[in-house]
C-alpha cells in the first residue's frame, strides 16, 4: 500500500468518526436546552457551520500533516535512487577500470559480462567475448581441468586457483582467479569472477629465481660468501657459500665470538682489535684479508672480508653487510709466483756461473789435451790426464744439470745406456746418502740403448732417488732397477700406450708411502708433503716433464706406512747408424788452411783453440769481445772463411755480433759456441744464419769435425 493510499484513508476515518461523534452529540444536547422550533432551526443551522468549520480546520491540520510526510518520504526514495544510480556508476567506474579481471558466467560456463580489463588482456573484443565460454578462453591443454572448475563451484560455491589462458594474439597468460557462486536476490545462479593477471609477475620471479641461482652459483664458484652482522646483538646471518667456506652448518652459533673462534690462532688478537679499533671505532668498513681455521675438518684457508657499517639517525652502528671470499688458491699461486721468481733468479745466476765455469773447464781439457801429445810421458801419468778429462767431463756433466734446472740447456737426443747413467749415480749416492739407507741394485744385463738426453735422464733418477732417501728419516732401503718391457706388458698398466718396446727404470723404497689423494697431487708444480723449507715441490714436475717429453710413461705404486715405487719407461728407438759419436770420443784429426776468426772472451781458452787450430794448418785471427770481432772481420772478412763465436760476449753478444757481420757480408759463415743456448735463441741464432753450434767446454776432435762441416757446406739444422 502506498503512503498516498494510507493518507487517504486516514483522513477519510478521521471525517466520518468526527462527524458522526458531533452529530450525535450535538443533537442530544440542543434537544435538551432549545424547545423552541424557531430558536432550534437557528440552533441547528450554527450547528451545521460550525461542524463544517471544525472539520474543515480538521482536515487541514490533517492533510497538512500527512502531506508532509508523503512528500518527506518521496524526497528520500529521490536522494535514495540518486545514491543509488551514483553507487552503481561508481561500481560500474571501478569495475571497468580495475586492472583484475572482472567477469560473471552462467554455471555451463557462459560469459555474461566482463570488464575492460578482460578485453584488453585477452585480445578479444566485448562483443566476441559474451558469445564465448570461459572454457574456450582456457590454454588448449588446459580445458580439460574446466569440468573440475565447475564442479567445485557448484559444491562449495567458491573456486580459487590459477588458470592458463589463450589470448587472441595467440599467447598464453596466468590468471590467479578468486570466484564466488550466488544464488541469493537473482533469478538465475550466476558466478562472479574476480583475477588477477600475474603472468609478468610470474616471469619476474622465475628472473629473480634464476638470477639467484646464477648469483649462487657464481658465489659458489669464486668461493664468494655474503653475510649480515647485527651489530646490536652481535648475531650474524651467513649464505650457503660462506657456511662451506667456514665449514659450518645450521647448527652453528653465529655470533662475535663464533667468528673469532673461527679465526687462525695466530690472528685472533689482531682480527679482534681491528674489527673493534678500526672498523667500528673509525673507518666503518671491513676490508681485510686474514687465515682461518675451518670447523668441520680443521683445514687452513685464506679469506678476504670486505663489509660496511650502517648506522642510525645517531650514528650508532647497527649492522654490517659484507662478502668473505675464499683467496686460499690466490695465496697459493701468489707462493707458487714467488717461489717461481726465485727459482728465475736463481736460473740466471746459474747461467752466468756455467759461462765462467765451462771456460775454466775448457781451460783444465785444453790443457790436458797439450799434455797428452807429449812423447814423454808415462802411463802412470796417462792415467792421471784421463782422471782430469773424466772430471771435467763430469764437470760438464754437473753444468748441464744446473742449466737443465734454471731451464736454459739445449735438450740433446744421443744414444744413453741406461745402465751406465745408474752406475754413475750410485757412486755420487753412496757417497752422499746416509748409512742407515741400504741401497740395492737390480740391472738387467741386455739392455739395448735409447736416444735420449744423458743430463736429464740423471736428473729424473737423481729427484727419485732424492725423494726415497726424505721419505725414509729413520733409514731403509733403496732400490733401483732396470728392466726389458714390452708394450704388451705396459698395457696393463697404461692403457693407452704407444710404442712398441720400452726400457724400464724403477726405483722403489720402503719409507712412509702415501695415500691415493697424495698420488693424484704429486706431479703439480710447487706441491710438497715435505716440511717448510724442505722441498720446492718441483722434483717430481721435472720428473715427469722430462719423461713426457720422450714419450715415456711413469706410473706410481705406493700406500701408507708401504712404501712407494716409481716406474719410468723410456721407448726404445732404432738408432741410426750414423748417430754422433758420444761427446769426447776421437773422431778424424782434419787438417786446414782457412782463416778462422776466433771470438773469445777468456783469454787462456782463446790462446788454448788458436793454437790447436794452428797445429792443424788454419790461421786464427782473435778478439776478445764483440765490438773487436766486427772491426776485425770488417778489415779481413774476405780472407776469413769461418767466424766462431762465443754467445756471451762483453759490449756486443753473440747475436749482436753476427747481426753486424751479415751487414758486411751475407753469406759469413759462423759457428757458436756456449755452454747453453735455450730453444729461443736457439732458433733466432738459425733464423740469423747460424752454421752450427760447439757445446763448451770445448772438445778439440769436436771442435774441428765442426768447424770442417761448416766451411765445407755439410752443416745441418
Amino acid at each position: 500500500m502506498s503512503n498516498a493510499t494510507r493518507l487517504a484513508l486516514r483522513v477519510s476515518g478521521i471525517y466520518l468518526l468526527a462527524g458522526a461523534l458531533w452529530i450525535l452529540l450535538s443533537d442530544k444536547s440542543v434537544s435538551l436546552f432549545v424547545t423552541d422550533v424557531d430558536q432550534y432551526a437557528r440552533v441547528q443551522t450554527y450547528k451545521g457551520w460550525f461542524f463544517v468549520l471544525v472539520t474543515s480546520l480538521l482536515l487541514f491540520f490533517s492533510i497538512l500533516k500527512w502531506a508532509s510526510v508523503f512528500f518527506r518520504d518521496v524526497a528520500e526514495r529521490e536522494r535514495i535512487e540518486e545514491t543509488l544510480r551514483e553507487s552503481e556508476d561508481r561500481y560500474r567506474d571501478l569495475v571497468e577500470n580495475s586492472h583484475d579481471l572482472i567477469c560473471t558466467h552462467t554455471l555451463d560456463g557462459k560469459l555474461l559480462s566482463v570488464n575492460e580489463a578482460a578485453v584488453r588482456i585477452t585480445g578479444f573484443s566485448r562483443e566476441t567475448l559474451l558469445q564465448m565460454s570461459m572454457e574456450s578462453l582456457l590454454a588448449p591443454d588446459a580445458r580439460h581441468l574446466f569440468g573440475a572448475y565447475l564442479k567445485r563451484i557448484r559444491s562449495t560455491g567458491r573456486a580459487r586457483g590459477i588458470m592458463r589462458i589463450h589470448t587472441a594474439r595467440g599467447e598464453t597468460r596466468l590468471w590467479k582467479y578468486d570466484n564466488t557462486l550466488r544464488t541469493k536476490g537473482v533469478a538465475v545462479p550466476v558466478v562472479r569472477g574476480m583475477a588477477q593477471d600475474i603472468t609478468e609477475q610470474r616471469r619476474a620471479d622465475e628472473t629473480l629465481r634464476e638470477n639467484e641461482r646464477l648469483l649462487r652459483e657464481s658465489q659458489s664458484m669464486a668461493r664468494l660468501g655474503s653475510y649480515t652482522l647485527d651489530i646490536r646483538t652481535g648475531i650474524w646471518k651467513s649464505s650457503e657459500v660462506l657456511d662451506d667456506i667456514f665449514g659450518i652448518d645450521g647448527k652453528y652459533i653465529r655470533s662475535v665470538e663464533g667468528w673469532a673462534s673461527l679465526v687462525h690462532p695466530d690472528w685472533q688478537e689482531r682480527m679482534k682489535w681491528y674489527f673493534e679499533s678500526e672498523v667500528l671505532g673509525k673507518t666503518g668498513r671491513f676490508d681485510k684479508e686474514y687465515k682461518i681455521i675451518r670447523h668441520n675438518d680443521g683445514e687452513e684457508r685464506w679469506v678476504h672480508g670486505v663489509g660496511e657499517v650502517e648506522y642510525d639517525s645517531q650514528r650508532r652502528p647497527v649492522k654490517m653487510v659484507g662478502t668473505i671470499l675464499d683467496i686460499t688458491e690466490r695465496k697459493t699461486l701468489e707462493k707458487q709466483l714467488f717461489q717461481a721468481q726465485k727459482l728465475e733468479s736463481i736460473g740466471t745466476l746459474a747461467g752466468g756461473i756455467a759461462h765462467d765455469f765451462n771456460n775454466v773447464l775448457g781451460i783444465i781439457l785444453g790443457y790436458a789435451t797439450i799434455l797428452r801429445r807429449s812423447h814423454t810421458l808415462d802411463d802412470k801419468a796417462l792415467k792421471s790426464i784421463d782422471a782430469i778429462d773424466s772430471a771435467v767431463q763430469r764437470g760438464a756433466d754437473l753444468v748441464r744439470q744446473i742449466l737443465m734446472f734454471a731451464r736454459k740447456g739445449e735438450v740433446l737426443f744421443r744414444p744413453v745406456d741406461v745402465n751406465k747413467i745408474v752406475r754413475e749415480l750410485l757412486k755420487m749416492i753412496e757417497e752422499t746418502f746416509p748409512k742407515r739407507i741400504r741401497i740395492v741394485t737390480d740391472l738387467a744385463t741386455t739392455l739395448p740403448e735409447i736416444e735420449a738426453d744423458r743430463t736429464q735422464v740423471h736428473q729424473t733418477l737423481l729427484n727419485l732417488c732424492v725423494n726415497a732417501r726424505d721419505a725414509m728419516p729413520a733409514g731403509g732401503t733403496l732400490t733401483i732397477r732396470t728392466t726389458r718391457v714390452s708394450i704388451a706388458e705396459l698395457r696393463k698398466r697404461v692403457p693407452d700406450a704407444a710404442g712398441s718396446e720400452f726400457i724400464c727404470i724403477s726405483v722403489g723404497d720402503t719409507g712412509t708411502g702415501m695415500d691415493e689423494a697424495t698420488q693424484r697431487k704429486i706431479f703439480e708444480p710447487f706441491f710438497t708433503t715435505k716440511a717448510l723449507g724442505k722441498g720446492t715441490g718441483l722434483g717430481l714436475a721435472v720428473v715427469y716433464g722430462i719423461i713426457k717429453s720422450h714419450q715415456g710413461y711413469v706410473v706410481v705404486l705406493s700406500a701408507l706406512d708401504q712404501g712407494s715405487t716409481f716406474d719410468m719407461f723410456f721407448p726404445v728407438q732404432p738408432i741410426p747408424a750414423s748417430s754422433a759419436p758420444t761427446r769426447g770420443e776421437p773422431t778424424s784429426m782434419q787438417n786446414g788452411t782457412e782463416t778462422i776468426l776466433l771470438v773469445e772472451d777468456e783469454e787462456m781458452l782463446s790462446e788454448l783453440l788458436k793454437a790447436g787450430l794452428v797445429a792443424r794448418g788454419f790461421n786464427v785471427l782473435t778478439a776478445a769481445d764483440g765490438e773487436e770481432a766486427v772491426k776485425s772481420y770488417r778489415k779481413a772478412h774476405r780472407e776469413i772463411a769461418l767466424v766462431i763465436s762465443d754467445l756471451e760476449l762483453p759490449k756486443l753478444d753473440g747475436i749482436g755480433v753476427i747481426r753486424e757481420l751479415k751487414k758486411i757480408n751475407p753469406e759469413v759463415k759462423v759457428l757458436i759456441a756456449s755452454g747453453f743456448i735455450d730453444q729461443e735463441e736457439m732458433s733466432d741464432l738459425k733464423n740469423a744464419g747460424v752454421r752450427g753450434f760447439v757445446e763448451k767446454p770445448y772438445v778439440f776432435p769436436e771442435i774441428l769435425a765442426k768447424l770442417r762441416e761448416a766451411i765445407d757446406g755439410n752443416h745441418s739444422d
